[in-house]
């Protein structure tokens, strides 16, 4: 993969207003996925959508309470992620 961290922010903000649909506010990068919305069944799915689209495994490799605090943190740990795999292969 060879996106940078905007890229990854603005794809899952698309993606987080695509499961959050119902609702009629701005997604923020910034907010908590709380505040957003997520409940443990959105969250799932977004991370299944995650997975799909930049082709990493967050469900197996132990996700931290700050790597998934808002949409921002989690674009920063998939670039990180995303990076370290290339560099084993």
């Amino acid at each position: 993969m060879n996106k940078n961290v905007k890229e990854i922010t603005d794809t899952l903000v698309r993606e987080a207003e695509i499961i959050l649909s119902d609702q009629t506010e701005k997604i923020s990068s910034e907010a908590t996925l709380a505040d957003l919305g997520f409940d443990s069944m959105s969250f799932i799915e977004l991370l299944v959508s995650i997975e799909k689209k930049f082709d990493v495994k967050l469900i197996e490799v132990g996700l931290q309470t700050a790597d998934i605090k808002s949409l921002d943190a989690l674009a920063r740990y998939i670039c990180k992620s995303a990076d370290t795999y290339t560099r084993k292969l």
